[in-house]
């Protein structure tokens, strides 16, 4: 069991495998890659499930642990939150309830068909169309091994 750990913010940005810099950061916004990276996490998973067929691979999405201090350095962007109306509402939990995603994701063998899908809260949820395809996942995995140097088995 390979466990991804992500966020709903995948819902803020597609990968962009094509200028993965955002033109050498000019064109960079700390939401957007937050989100293309989160979205990057959910890929990685599909590719691993298709090149390596006895990985069992979840994405999961722990919830925002209030004790955390994720968001001490962190200045949100108004604007970004405001464009967008797909942004689901905030939950937080507990650091015990975060954990929870990832225990029940590797303890409980019946998730084991489920390989590829966004765990959030406990629950199985269906994955958007761009953070499960397959072709997209594939060329992200070509990428991070050019990205580092590697060839990557599989």
């Amino acid at each position: 069991m390979v466990i991804a750990v992500s966020s709903m913010a995948y819902i803020l940005a597609e990968t962009n495998t094509k200028n993965p810099n955002f033109n050498e950061g000019k064109d960079h916004h700390p939401w957007v890659a937050y989100g293309a990276s989160n979205t990057a996490n959910s890929l990685a998973t599909i590719a691993l499930k298709e090149r390596y067929d006895r990985i069992v691979p979840l994405t999961i999405g722990p919830g925002m642990a209030h004790d955390s201090q994720l968001l001490v350095n962190i200045k949100a962007d108004e604007e970004l939150w405001t464009e967008r109306k797909d942004v689901p509402q905030t939950v937080f939990v507990s650091m015990q309830q975060g954990v929870a995603p990832s225990l029940l994701a590797v303890l409980d063998p019946s998730l084991r068909d489920r390989a590829g899908y966004f765990f959030k809260e406990c629950q199985i949820t269906e994955p958007l169309l761009y953070t499960s395809g397959k072709n997209e996942a594939l060329k992200l995995w070509e990428l991070r091994g050019k990205l580092v140097g590697e060839k990557f088995a599989g």
